[in-house]
């Protein structure tokens, strides 16, 4: 699991290379000056497990075209696909260009998870999809030594003895 975080988490990282070097880049004006425009948001982590009824935080972070993070953008998350499907959640960016979104998943199973941003033309971006999987502990527990038996054990043992003791003297 943890070589697979890893790889991801590679991926990623190009992915945000790449998003920021490879966005339109546009002619500004007659001088010709080089600028890129849109927004680029991103949506961590990638994936992770939990037992159903605990809590799960994502985080997703705005960027404009050159890589700084964006305030105050209305970001909406949304469950696309599991057993999570259909809850959503939004916020606004703080001065990292980051918003949170806490949910908790009922039902074993894998969320797709997506947050959204509309940039100043209007249009919608979407971030890139996480998983989140849903599913119990498949350990069995170890079971607990009574604490009630190390006494009876002693009043017991004890009780043997004395009665080994009293028919030894009839």
């Amino acid at each position: 699991m943890k070589r697979r975080t890893q790889v991801y988490g590679f991926f990623l990282a190009i992915l945000i290379v790449t998003s920021i070097i490879v966005l339109p880049v546009i002619a500004n004006g007659d001088n010709n000056e080089i600028g890129v425009e849109g927004l680029v948001i991103f949506l961590s982590p990638l994936s992770g497990t939990n037992k159903p009824g605990d809590l799960h935080t994502l985080t997703a972070k705005v960027l404009d075209a050159n890589g700084i993070p964006v305030q105050g953008k209305f970001v909406s998350f949304e469950v696309t696909e599991g057993p999570g499907n259909g809850i959503t959640g939004s916020g606004l960016t703080d001065v990292n260009g980051e918003v949170l979104f806490v949910y908790t998943g009922n039902t074993e199973g894998t969320d797709s998870i997506s947050a959204y941003v509309v940039d100043d033309a209007g249009s919608t971006i979407e971030s890139n999809k996480v998983t989140k999987i849903w599913e119990m502990d498949n350990q069995v527990p170890t079971p607990e030594f009574p604490k009630i038996a190390i006494p009876v054990g002693l009043l017991l043992g004890v009780a043997f003895i004395i009665t080994s003791f009293i028919s030894k003297k009839n």
